[in-house]
């Protein structure tokens, strides 16, 4: 074996473990992964303690868009006696603001700031 490739060889078990921390890292911190877990914290922290007898739950629908330009996607529907509730989870930090009927609703950190569509779905 070469001199130069037995101390990479050596420390290839580090290395390795090295490289699967940075990508662990790197999907732990994307806008995808922090999506899902806002979802999953919204299920179980929330929706799951609704007394199943009086609501239904229903998450990651997919429907088909009104002008036929594809399709919009709802994280969570609630239904009960109570009315139909359709929920869509941001997990932002920081403060969302905007009034009731904005068009544009606006969350800020110290450091960014965003500003999303408050859209409707005719069904």
């Amino acid at each position: 074996m070469s001199p130069l490739l037995q101390p990479l060889l050596s420390n290839l078990p580090i290395i390795a473990a090295f490289l699967v921390l940075l990508v662990a890292v790197k999907l732990l911190g994307s806008p995808a992964f922090k999506g899902w877990l806002g979802e999953m914290m919204v299920i179980r922290f929330g929706l799951r303690k609704l007394d199943p007898a009086l609501y239904q739950t229903f998450h990651d629908l997919y429907l088909p868009r009104p002008d036929g330009q594809g399709s919009t996607q709802i994280d969570h529907v609630v239904v009960s006696p109570f009315g139909i509730f359709v929920i869509e989870t941001k997990n932002y930090r920081g403060w969302i603001f905007g009034s009731e009927n904005a068009a544009i609703k606006h969350a800020a950190e110290a450091d960014a700031s965003q500003s999303f569509g408050a859209g409707s779905l005719s069904l």
